[in-house]
């Protein structure tokens, strides 16, 4: 008996010590939704009016554990230091995968989780934390609901934050305090497709987990199945990172021999414009192979279970993101080949550009208009800060990357209007020679940033080619090319 104690201590030793690289897991888990590369005012905090009620969906897939919920960050892009007479949040869970405007959630199932008077919010750019002062108790099963309810005496729209793509709703006035109650009935609220960017703290255990990855057995080594094991108080081996359920004596250890194959299945899906589907199949999660077959008896090679998404069933019906693309009604991808047309202002004789897609559209309607044009000749004026590209140029102010994930720009070209870039700024411009291409007209009061230009000859940071008027504007670029080459206009 003795004998056999020792070789199970030693078999167990060899494992652990050769077999699984030990990976240290606290039992506070700092969660990440959203890269938060644009930025809105909207959410969370609504602070471009004086009260404000917001509410964002995360979903159990995003978040990816249960657990305690002790803190939520969002991510100040733009710092300006705001106060908040008084600032609520509420979590609740729910069955539903996407927040409409006709199912505006109340009070009902929503448990306060901070309260406080007096808040400054957007001090200082990065993670902005707020502490819950009663913790949220989240299942992992459903979809995690926020809302944010907030009373100031003022706005701003000089702060911002980090917002990614996913819906949100909001409701906001001057006028009334009680659009911030979450329990008040008015049906005014509005949606956005972005949600803000948010960081959560996860108590998932009173347990302090070492995780060990399972190892496949040779013919002459033992493996493990996948465990973790607490360095603390218990010190005992369990199947999850939650302690939940714990191992019997040994039982992670796997013999030497052949993989005792621990199969996932992944149902077969259907493909779509957007999304690619697949067969069915089958993972082990002790050798990571692959089968076809719930027996693994024929094994596959990997990704030969795809089918491929096809773009050409896009359907499109009107609806646009927050940055004026199309948006598919199937797969709820963006549609960067289709654009938000920019409004006209038949008082001031030129179009509205709120939004990168407006602007996309108005350079297409330029390069492909004629004189006979009724709005001809094609006066402009932006109305909001674009970023059609996020961090374009490096911190050293070189191209990031070689562009391939950028989109693309075509310059205006052969312009005979007014175009009033307002003292608003353009980022992110990627390709072409310039902002515009040939200026016949009269570009003034527009501000380019973190965007690269390149060309072989003639290339401007603001325009190519100038035979018009080019006033007032600035640009912070990177401007290649063999000759002709200006910081705002390659020639003049």
């Amino acid at each position: 008996m003795q004998q056999r104690n020792f070789f199970l201590t030693l078999l167990m030793a060899i494992v652990m010590m050769v077999f699984s690289p030990q990976i240290m897991r606290a039992a506070v888990e700092t969660v990440t939704v959203g890269e938060g590369t644009s930025s809105d005012y909207y959410v969370p905090y609504g602070n471009y009016f004086k009260n404000s009620t917001t509410q964002m969906l995360y979903t159990a897939d995003e978040i990816g554990k249960k657990g305690i919920i002790q803190s939520i960050a969002f991510y100040v892009s733009n710092a300006y230091e705001f106060n908040c007479s008084e600032l609520k949040i509420y979590m609740g869970e729910t069955d539903l995968t996407q927040l409409s405007t006709s199912s505006a959630f109340t009070s009902t199932g929503m448990q306060l989780v901070y309260s406080g008077t007096d808040v400054t919010i957007g001090s200082a750019s990065g993670w902005e934390t707020m502490t819950l002062s009663t913790p949220f108790d989240y299942s992992g099963e459903k979809n995690l609901v926020v809302v944010v309810c907030r009373k100031s005496s003022s706005w701003t729209s000089g702060l911002k934050y980090g917002v990614s793509d996913g819906k949100s709703l909001y409701r906001l006035s001057d006028d009334y305090s009680s659009y911030a109650d979450i329990d008040d009935e008015r049906p005014i609220y509005s949606d956005t497709d972005v949600r803000a960017a948010a960081q959560f703290q996860i108590k998932t255990s009173d347990h302090v987990m070492e995780h060990h990855e399972a190892v496949a057995p040779t013919a002459t080594t033992a493996g493990n199945y996948e465990y973790w094991y607490c360095t603390t108080h218990c010190q005992k081996y369990f199947k999850d990172e939650y302690g939940t359920e714990e191992y019997g004596d040994s039982e992670w250890i796997i013999p030497a021999g052949a993989c005792p194959h621990q199969l996932i299945e992944h149902a077969a899906a259907h493909n779509n414009c957007g999304y690619d589907g697949n067969t069915l199949y089958y993972e082990c999660s002790i050798c990571h192979h692959y089968f076809s077959d719930a027996a693994a008896e024929n094994e596959v090679e990997e990704n030969s279970w795809v089918i491929p998404a096809d773009p050409s069933q896009h359907e499109f019906t009107g609806n646009y993101n927050n940055k004026g693309f199309g948006q598919c009604d199937v797969c709820n991808k963006t549609l960067y080949n289709i654009y938000k047309p920019a409004e006209y202002d038949d008082e001031e004789n030129c179009f509205y550009i709120y939004n990168v897609g407006q602007l996309y559209w108005f350079a297409d309607k330029v390069n492909n208009g004629t004189s006979s044009d009724e709005d001809y000749p094609f006066n402009a004026r932006v109305r909001d800060d674009l970023v059609v590209n996020s961090n374009v140029l490096t911190d050293e102010g070189e191209l990031n990357g070689d562009g391939s994930n950028f989109l693309a720009w075509t310059p205006i070209d052969n312009y005979q209007g007014v175009f009033n870039g307002a003292s608003y700024t353009i980022k992110g411009l990627y390709g072409g020679v310039g902002l515009f291409n040939n200026n016949k007209g009269t570009v003034t009061r527009i501000y380019i940033e973190d965007s690269y230009f390149e060309g072989d000859i003639t290339v401007g940071g603001i325009v190519a080619y100038n035979a018009g008027t080019v006033e007032n504007c600035y640009s912070h670029a990177i401007v290649k090319g063999n000759g002709n080459v200006g910081g705002l206009v390659g020639f003049n």
